[in-house]
C-alpha cells in the first residue's frame, strides 16, 4: 500500500492524498515525522527520507505548496522544525541543517562535529526556540542556533551562538549528574541525542540519548556564552 498523508480534524477526515516519493528508496522508514505550521493550520510539513514537502489544504484538497530534494549525494532528510515567518528548518544525514523560506533555500549551515567524533554525523532533531532553535543528534555536541541580521545581505540569518559538548569530562556524582560535559556514566565517547524537549519557558532541555538514557540541562541564570557552564542532571 502507497504511503498516504492524512488530515485529520474533530474526529473526521479532511483531507487525504498519495505522497508518491520522488524516486525509488530502500531505506526505512520512508516517512520519518510530519507537522502543522503553528501559524497557518491549512500547511502541513512531511519529511521523508528521499524528500521535504508542503501541503496546502484547501476546500477539501490536499495539495503539494513546495518541495525540497536533497542536493547531495546520498544525503537524507531526518527532521525538521517550523520557524516564525513560516520558514522551516531541516535536519539531514550530512550534518546539514537547511533554512527553507518559500520556493527558496535562505541558508545552509553545515554543522562541525565535536573533536575526534566519529564520521558519519547526522542531525536527527530540530526544535524551535524564542530566539531561533537547538539543533542535536549523532556529532557530539548539542547547538544552540539564534538569529541575527546580516548587514552585507541585509537578511536575517542564523548563527550558531555556542555548543553543549556531549562527551563526558570530569567525574559526575553518584547520580551521574555532572556540571560538565554531558555522557553516560561509564561511557565517556561517541554518546548522540535521539530525541529532545525544550521547557516552555526555555530554562532547560530534555535529552535522550541513543543509550535511552535522560538527562536535563539546566540553562536558567546560566551566562553560558561567558563560562560554558551549565548544569547537567540525570532524569
Amino acid at each position: 500500500m502507497d504511503p498516504s498523508l492524512l488530515l485529520l480534524g474533530k474526529g473526521k477526515l479532511l483531507g487525504i492524498v498519495a505522497l508518491n516519493p520522488p524516486k525509488p528508496t530502500t531505506k526505512k522508514p520512508l516517512l520519518i515525522e510530519s507537522s502543522i505550521c503553528p501559524s497557518d493550520g491549512c500547511q502541513l510539513s512531511v519529511v521523508g527520507d528521499t524528500f521535504f514537502r508542503i501541503y496546502r489544504y484547501s476546500e477539501g484538497v490536499l495539495s503539494i505548496s513546495n518541495e525540497v530534494l536533497p542536493s547531495l549525494d546520498g544525503e537524507s532528510f531526518l527532521c525538521h522544525t517550523w520557524l516564525p515567518n513560516e520558514q522551516v528548518a531541516i535536519g539531514s544525514s550530512n550534518s546539514r541543517i537547511l533554512i527553507i523560506s518559500g520556493q527558496k533555500t535562505r541558508q545552509s549551515v553545515f554543522l562541525e562535529p565535536a573533536p575526534g567524533y566519529p564520521l558519519p554525523c547526522r542531525v536527527t532533531v530540530i526544535r524551535t526556540t524564542s530566539k531561533g532553535f537547538i539543533a542535536a543528534g549523532h556529532f557530539g555536541t548539542v547547538d544552540i542556533f539564534e538569529k541575527q541580521f546580516d548587514n552585507n545581505t541585509r537578511e536575517e540569518t542564523y548563527i550558531c551562538g555556542f555548543k553543549i559538548p556531549l562527551q563526558q569530562s570530569g567525574s559526575g556524582d553518584a547520580n551521574g549528574n555532572n556540571n560538565g560535559a554531558l555522557g553516560v556514566p561509564g561511557q565517556s565517547e561517541n554518546v548522540s541525542v535521539k530525541n529532545m524537549a525544550v521547557s516552555g519557558t526555555e530554562a532547560s532541555l530534555i535529552l535522550q540519548t541513543d543509550q535511552n538514557v535522560l538527562y536535563r540541562v539546566l540553562l536558567s541564570g546560566i551566562e553560558l556564552k561567558v563560562s560554558g557552564s551549565y548544569k547537567v542532571e540525570k532524569v
